[in-house]
């Protein structure tokens, strides 16, 4: 069975959530896919301040306490993730935004970290802060 996460960006059950439904209907026919729809505005997201203490330190020294890990985690143990939000004057809404300005963190560190050192992230952080 394949896994598939939508992650809704709409704190409003309205027209997304209704697309995200249809979609998932549509996919779910197409065979044996089990679908969980994530909506964002039910996690608690707050904002990378940029301290970068993530690569310098570690992950686990960030600063922010909030459910970013939780919305990780289920990135990682999906097949295929999409993510749906309605179109604000040609940009996404907040809680998207928000939960991917903490990202780099994730999938520079994090997805890396098997086969870089701790050494190597930090020299790679401090020379794409220089250019």
């Amino acid at each position: 069975m394949k896994k598939v996460t939508v992650f809704v960006g709409s704190a409003r059950k309205k027209l997304t959530h209704y697309t995200v439904g249809r979609f998932v209907d549509h996919l779910q026919l197409l065979g044996d896919i089990e679908c969980e729809i994530v909506t964002l505005s039910d996690y608690r997201l707050e904002t990378c301040r940029g301290c970068c203490v993530c690569f310098k330190r570690g992950e686990e020294f960030c600063p922010l306490k909030d459910d970013r890990d939780v919305l990780f985690d289920k990135i990682m143990a999906s097949d295929g993730v999409v993510f749906a939000t309605p179109n604000y004057s040609f940009h996404v809404s907040p809680s998207p935004r928000s939960s991917s300005t903490g990202s780099a963190s994730f999938f520079i560190a994090r997805s890396f970290s098997a086969r870089l050192s701790q050494a190597s992230l930090r020299k790679a952080s401090m020379a794409a802060r220089r250019s």
